[in-house]
């Protein structure tokens, strides 16, 4: 097992909140210790996950916290059934050897009584949204609470149209586009079937003003001579 420790300060400030500790994503079994005792076990590769430590914390005093972990594959169990299935846990090929804290952790202060998640699924044929609200109670006593919220549009500060976006001065700004098939016009020597079908009909680029138009990317589909060296097209009709 390799061991991470670490110390930190609970702020006073957050005295009479449950304190969390949230973990991105660790790859492999997860233990973890604070001040010497347990706060949990995790084990996964790709999902979050919280542990409330305020029991074993205190505001305004040092605290240490150690995390160990394991490897996946220490848990390998060959099926009596199917023999080349060896790994009782979900698996990648790009991921295979990941092992350890791969993303964030964070210290969290919250409310004693506060809305622990929300589950929103949109119910397009009646425009609405439904929302499936959990709301935990760390008190000693019951409480009534009322649950509440408000629906706005959403605010596309990068403008109006599907191409335009805002860059800073010094930095790189990405765009995100996409035209339904039906905008899209055949290409010249391919079926319009193609370009209704194929990702690869699509024309990216930079423009700084109604003439002026930069080529970054521009595939085989659109036009061949965008490219430095022709490529070949390839398409449903011809698939290598």
């Amino acid at each position: 097992m390799g061991l991470l420790r670490r110390n930190f300060t609970v702020p006073q400030q957050w005295q009479g909140r449950r304190i969390i500790l949230h973990f991105g994503a660790v790859a492999g079994e997860c233990v973890v210790m604070v001040n010497g005792k347990s706060a949990g076990t995790h084990f996964d590769k790709y999902l979050p996950f919280d542990l409330d430590i305020t029991e074993l914390v205190a505001a305004g005093k040092d605290s240490e916290l150690l995390v160990g972990v394991r490897s996946h594959k220490l848990f390998n169990k060959r099926s009596a059934t199917f023999g080349k299935m060896i790994a009782p846990y979900p698996t990648g090929s790009e991921t295979a050897r990941l092992v350890g804290i791969w993303q964030d952790v964070s210290l969290l202060a919250v409310p004693q009584v506060r809305v622990a998640d929300v589950f929103v699924k949109p119910q397009v044929r009646m425009n609405a949204l439904a929302l499936e609200i959990i709301v935990r109670n760390d008190t000693s006593a019951p409480r009534t609470v009322s649950v509440g919220g408000n629906a706005s549009p959403w605010i596309n500060r990068a403008g109006k149209d599907i191409d335009t976006a805002p860059i800073p001065a010094g930095s790189h700004g990405d765009i995100s586009a996409c035209a339904p098939a039906s905008s899209i016009p055949p290409a010249s020597g391919f079926p319009a079937m193609v370009m209704k079908t194929s990702a690869a009909a699509c024309r990216y680029g930079v423009s700084t003003s109604a003439t002026a138009r930069v080529l970054t990317r521009c595939p085989g589909l659109k036009s061949r001579s965008c490219w430095a060296s022709p490529v070949a097209a390839i398409t449903p009709g011809r698939p290598s």
